[in-house]
C-alpha cells in the first residue's frame, strides 16, 4: 500500500487554523486535491524526483496536509528536522549532528514570511526553498501523477540519542 490522496475521506471538512490555532477556513476534499495538485505541479516542474527528500516547515494546515500528500504521491520523503539549533547558535556555520544524518535534503517548504534565521539555515543546508507564496497561485491542473512505491522510504527522522549515539530513522509507505 501507498499513501494517496485516496485515503482522504470524500466528504471531509477540514478547518484550517493559523499558529496560534485560530480557526481560519473551511475546506473540502475539492479544495485539498486542488492544493495537491499545486504543490505536485511545481515540485515536478522544479525538478523533483522519486527518492527526494523535503523539510515541510508549514504550521498544521492545509498547506502541510497538501504538501505531504505531494511528497507521498511522488515518492519522496519529508524529513523530520525540529531540532531549532538555527534559534539559539549563533555560528551560522554550524549544522548539528542531527540534521547532518538527514541530509541531502532537497526541499525546505515554508510560509514565505518565516523569521530570517530559519531561512537562512535551510537555504544552507536544502537544495531549494520553496513557500506558500510560490505555490499559490501556480497551475491546479490535476496532476494523477503517482511514482510512490510501497516500499519507497517516505519519512527520516532521527532517534533521540538518549542511550547513546542517535540513529537515522527510516519508515517506509508500506509501514507508514
Amino acid at each position: 500500500m501507498i499513501i494517496t490522496r485516496d485515503i482522504i475521506n470524500k466528504s471531509i471538512q477540514f478547518r484550517d487554523s493559523d499558529k496560534t490555532w485560530y480557526p481560519r477556513n473551511l475546506y473540502d476534499v475539492k479544495a485539498l486535491n486542488t492544493k495537491i495538485d499545486q504543490y505536485k505541479n511545481y515540485l515536478v516542474d522544479q525538478g523533483a524526483k522519486p527518492g527526494q527528500s523535503a523539510v515541510i516547515g508549514f504550521y498544521p494546515g492545509i498547506d502541510q496536509l497538501d504538501s505531504f500528500f505531494a511528497l507521498c504521491e511522488l515518492g519522496m520523503s519529508f524529513t523530520v528536522n525540529d531540532y531549532r539549533v538555527y534559534e539559539v547558535n549563533d555560528d551560522v556555520d554550524f549544522i548539528d549532528t542531527k540534521t547532518k544524518m538527514l541530509m541531502p535534503i532537497s526541499y525546505f517548504l515554508d510560509i514565505a514570511n518565516v523569521s530570517e534565521k530559519k531561512r537562512d539555515f535551510f537555504k544552507r543546508i536544502c537544495d531549494k526553498c520553496i513557500t506558500d507564496e510560490d505555490v499559490k497561485d501556480y497551475r491546479d491542473d490535476p496532476n494523477d501523477l503517482i511514482l510512490a512505491n510501497p516500499g519507497d522510504i517516505v519519512m527520516k527522522c532521527t532517534s533521540s540519542g538518549t542511550t547513546g549515539t542517535p540513529k537515522l530513522v527510516e519508515h517506509t509507505q508500506e509501514f507508514l
